[in-house]
């Protein structure tokens, strides 16, 4: 074990801070370190010599056999040297990092957060969507010299794993956005995710560090009960900062709020209502960290919605409201909810993606989101995945987006307002190439 931490500082002393590191030899920048990480189907260590061939500092391999080539540094586990040479790095950093995690909205409010504390402060952060125990270092890494703060996403679909990212990120400050039904397959229950993302918390409290609750989600106050956060929690709710959202005649969310004693509207470029306590996480972690609250609401008004989360687009007469890169039935509960009470003269479409990793709580999941939609005749739907099939309602079904794209132009008018909602393996976003 010695050994592995001497070899572990070895490849950090190599480390240039600002190259950062990568797993795929294709993103490889000028000084980085190539960890070449065994897969399933790909070996990393196969393109070994072509990341160093294209400029990367060292390639840290498993593969006995590039012992002795100039630039490869063997190691027992890639996977852990990338842990361990990130953990090396976190602990070099002198700045606040806050962790975000939660069943939903979670990258949503880190971007959002970026935004919000942007207008003054220089901000690092998760990168893309890399929230795992891969992903968690190589953001770390790929933090520049000089920010001022960092945000971090966590992600996890099985217990322990967000203890294991807080163990590798230390986070100082942290975020639950809210608790629901999601990757219940692997976290058997709702009580199982509450304590699954309530890690977070207990991290905090063992580390002295302090939390954001969102006191507007009872499982998330009974998290931070549950380890008696005290002191070290600063609570946000609608009502502490008299927020009021609605959506504008385009469908866009605006917010109105009171901060010492004045009224503020932020207008977003976000969808949907259930974006409200994602903006208003972002507020409250900005103005905790000093940013003045007029420079908040700018950084929050300028922030675009991507990946298609949250996004407004205009396809000739139609108007789409994206929101297809994750579903659980709380986020495809409030999507729809949204949707439904979205003032407007044109059509409305829902176009829904199966719901994907709950497990035994599949079938009635799906079939309580049918209810609903039967609640509202008056709207269009179209059904993808297997999931949806043998449940009631008189529905378009198809098995995958392929199988649908020849007939949807038929479910659709031109002038309608279409939301694609789903989670991500559906592929929904494969529809925007028609729409």
């Amino acid at each position: 074990m010695e050994n592995q931490t001497m070899l572990y500082r070895e490849i950090y002393r190599c480390f240039t801070p600002g190259a950062g590191a990568c797993i795929d030899s294709r993103s490889v920048r000028p000084k980085c370190i190539f960890f070449g990480l065994p897969g399933a189907r790909v070996d990393g260590a196969d393109y070994a010599r072509a990341a160093l061939a294209a400029g990367a500092r060292l390639a840290v391999v498993e593969r006995d056999d590039l012992e002795g080539v100039e630039g490869v540094v063997v190691v027992p586990n890639a996977r852990e040297a990338l842990q361990q040479v990130a953990l090396l790095h976190r602990d070099t950093l002198r700045i606040p990092i806050v962790a975000i995690t939660g069943s939903n909205g979670k990258t949503t409010t880190r971007l959002l957060t970026m935004s919000a504390l942007a207008p003054e402060l220089k901000v690092g952060g998760t990168v893309g969507n890399l929230n795992n125990d891969l992903g968690v270092p190589l953001s770390l890494l790929d933090l520049q010299p000089g920010i001022d703060i960092a945000v971090l996403e966590l992600g996890a679909n099985h217990p322990g794993e967000i203890r294991v990212l807080c163990q590798i990120a230390r986070p100082t400050h942290g975020l639950i956005t809210g608790i629901g039904n999601a990757h219940l397959e692997g976290f058997g229950s709702l009580e199982g995710v509450a304590h699954a993302k309530g890690e977070l918390f207990e991290y905090l409290k063992e580390t002295g560090g302090l939390a954001f609750v969102n006191g507007d989600d009872k499982l998330v106050v009974q998290m931070a009960q549950r380890v008696h956060m005290g002191c070290m929690a600063s609570s946000y709710t609608r009502a502490a900062y008299r927020a009021q959202g609605h959506l504008d005649a385009n469908g866009f969310l605006s917010l109105e709020f009171t901060w010492a004693g004045r009224q503020y509207v932020v207008n977003t470029q976000l969808a949907g209502l259930y974006n409200i306590p994602n903006v208003l996480a972002a507020i409250h972690v900005a103005s905790y960290f000093g940013v003045e609250m007029p420079r908040v609401v700018e950084g929050i008004s300028q922030y675009h919605p991507e990946n298609n989360r949250s996004a407004i687009v205009q396809r000739g007469e139609r108007r789409l409201l994206v929101d297809c890169y994750n579903a659980n039935p709380t986020s495809m509960r409030a999507a729809l909810e949204s949707f439904f009470s979205l003032p407007s003269q044109e059509e409305k479409v829902a176009i829904l993606g199966e719901m994907r990793e709950l497990g035994s709580a599949s079938r009635a999941s799906h079939a309580e989101i049918v209810e609903l939609l039967r609640e509202h005749p008056d709207v269009g739907v179209v059904l993808v995945g297997k999931e949806w099939s043998g449940l009631e309602g008189d529905y378009p079904r198809f098995d995958s987006c392929e199988a649908c794209k020849d007939s949807l132009q038929s479910y659709l008018p031109n002038g309608a307002l279409v939301l694609l909602k789903g989670s991500r393996g559906v592929e929904l976003e494969k529809l925007l190439e028609i729409l």
